[in-house]
């Protein structure tokens, strides 16, 4: 091997080290804390919106309730990446189910976000959590 070529492959494996070294240092982002009661606002086609939602956690299930005018309902699953966070919260209606998707960004005792109705559209979303 060439003296030329051993240094270029002694760069290679010095830089392939540093960068896994890096990877390895980065430690994952923690997850958004929402496990608590949120005074949550949004426009429904009917106007605005106000809700308690409450996450509570049992393990590694985190569970949502949603209390609002039109009554308690039970969420579906919920995911939280970094500080996204998805949900969904299943109604009965004199229509049927309606099914109400969540996607929002928190931000320490806030979060923000989208509300997606199916037929009825979306709307965003701002909450704060109860201290």
């Amino acid at each position: 091997m060439s003296r030329k070529l051993l240094s270029v492959f002694v760069l290679v494996l010095g830089i392939v080290a540093i960068g896994f070294a890096q990877e390895q240092a980065t430690p994952p982002a923690k997850p958004a804390d929402i496990i608590g009661a949120w005074d949550m606002t949004w426009e429904g086609p009917q106007g605005k919106i106000e809700r308690t939602i409450t996450f509570t956690q049992e393990n590694n299930v985190i569970k949502v309730e949603e209390q609002s005018p039109l009554g308690e309902a039970k969420g579906g699953e919920v995911k939280i990446e970094g500080n996204n966070v998805t949900w969904t919260i299943t109604i009965s209606t004199s229509q049927g189910e309606l099914i109400i998707g969540y996607k929002g960004v928190v931000d320490g005792d806030k979060i923000t976000g989208e509300v997606d109705m199916g037929e009825l559209g979306t709307a965003d979303f701002t909450g704060q959590k109860k201290k």
